[in-house]
């Protein structure tokens, strides 16, 4: 007769600061895959390109990263601080005087 098993459990402040580091891991590939977008549009049938569009394409998808990594930043920044308490500060390394000449 099989078991049960229990559901495992993942705290949840642990769970979605694993899922926002995640998503900034993955924030530059959407980065790279949002600026190569313009190169599959189609230019329009007139004689001169349509640059302007994407220019401020360009400029809207940098504002709209710029924002993300800053709220990514912003939310990951209390769980890097208590990983920096819990580690403590690092053992300083004793400091010796230089040898006198009468020493050696």
């Amino acid at each position: 007769m099989p078991r049960k098993s229990t559901p495992l459990f993942l705290a949840r402040r642990s769970y979605r600061r694993r899922r926002m580091m995640d998503a900034a891991r993955l924030l530059p590939l959407f980065g790279v895959v949002l600026f190569t977008l313009p190169a599959l549009w189609r230019p329009d049938a007139g004689a001169h390109p349509d640059t302007a569009r994407g220019l401020i394409y360009l400029f809207t998808v940098w504002a709209l990263l710029v924002a993300l990594a800053a709220a990514l930043a912003r939310g990951l920044a209390p769980a890097l601080d208590a990983e920096e308490e819990a580690e403590g500060s690092l053992p300083s390394l004793p400091t010796t005087a230089p040898p006198k000449d009468g020493d050696l």
